[in-house]
């Protein structure tokens, strides 16, 4: 249906007004009508919700300022950005983005939209000259944002699927989604990344998670489970596993795991640990907070746990000892080293070791 003024000329048919088709509606001032075809070299178009919630938009997909044609004939629209970049609205979702261009396929239901990628992100420099542009307008998101070159909408279902997003940074940790692909739905929620990893904070790298369940809420919020990759003396890697890492009051990545007694878990081949570890995206290393002995081969001599609480550089193992050490029943103890016969002549062992 058409709402408006036509023209019917020899050279053709054009009119100015709305046009209704398909659950959308398209405005121009200058269409340009074929018998199963339109055209416009600047318009506006917008696609219906059919389940708006209350007090929202009614449309699902709103832009303008684009150059569009529509075929009936291939059931698709296309239509391409007349400023280089087009602002595309996605009210049920509470997000905009800024596209180039984009293709309406009818009768599948979907979107499918494009931006020319420019220049791409050096992550080593954090250089990134063509920047974000996927927005959350949700009021409680604190405007996170995103690059995405690539999307698709579904109308139905109101999921936007982001594609070749290579980062999202929110507040100092960068992380990184498994397939550079990010879903959003209703509300701008966004689906947890399965697999993703973290590095944080995003200047000094100090700490990078792998295997990680993100769960991201806002530009400042976020929280995530997963793997800490710990390199011993030896760079020999051990997969500490992080159950909590969040921020803490000053938007600081931090994280909290355990190590079981049974996991056999060491600094190096002379220290074994077993205990809590946490980690602060500020700081270059773990602090450790459980117990360590001296690993050494008497089967004759007790190996005793001594507790502790420490930052541990695994290239430069340093083992915090006091007057006051204390094994795991808080009874103390002393460091000393046992002297031992070998069984080669003239020949003597030496073990360090906590009595």
């Amino acid at each position: 249906t058409f709402n408006g003024t036509s023209y019917l000329r020899p050279q053709g048919m054009t009119g100015r007004g709305l046009m209704a088709f398909h659950g959308s509606l398209m405005g121009s001032d200058n269409f340009k009508y074929k018998a199963r075809k339109i055209d416009a070299d600047t318009c506006s178009f917008k696609l219906d919700d059919e389940e708006p919630e209350p007090g929202t938009d009614p449309f699902a997909f709103a832009t303008e300022n684009i150059n569009g044609h529509v075929d009936f004939d291939k059931r698709e629209g296309e239509f391409k950005s007349n400023d280089g970049e087009s602002t595309v609205h996605f009210p049920a979702n509470k997000y905009l983005c800024k596209m180039d261009m984009f293709t309406w396929y009818m009768d599948q239901g979907e979107i499918e939209l494009a931006k020319n990628e420019g220049t791409d992100v050096n992550i080593e420099t954090d250089l990134d000259l063509a920047g974000s542009n996927f927005y959350s307008t949700h009021p409680k998101q604190d405007s996170l944002n995103f690059k995405a070159p690539k999307a698709k909408f579904a109308i139905k279902t109101k999921v936007i699927t982001c594609s070749k997003t290579e980062f999202i940074d929110v507040a100092d940790a960068r992380i990184f989604p498994d397939s550079m692909k990010v879903v959003i739905r209703r509300n701008a929620k966004m689906d947890e990344l399965i697999n993703s990893k973290i590095v944080a904070n995003y200047i000094t790298k100090y700490h990078q998670i792998i295997n990680a369940k993100t769960k991201i809420t806002a530009r400042k919020a976020y929280k995530a489970s997963g793997d800490y990759p710990y390199y011993d003396i030896d760079s020999n890697q051990s997969l500490i596993y992080f159950k909590d890492i969040r921020l803490d009051e000053g938007f600081q990545t931090i994280a909290e795991g355990k190590i079981k007694e049974d996991r056999k878990f060491k600094f190096s081949p002379q220290f074994d640990f077993y205990g809590d570890v946490s980690m602060k995206s500020s700081d270059p290393f773990l602090t450790f907070t459980g117990a360590t002995r001296i690993s050494h081969d008497c089967a004759s001599m007790a190996k005793n746990w001594m507790s502790f609480s420490a930052q541990i550089n695994p290239k430069e193992i340093m083992i915090p000892v006091s007057n006051t050490m204390k094994n795991l029943e808080g009874k103390p103890l002393s460091a000393g080293i046992v002297l031992r016969d070998s069984e080669e002549e003239d020949s003597v062992d030496v073990y360090p070791t906590f009595l």
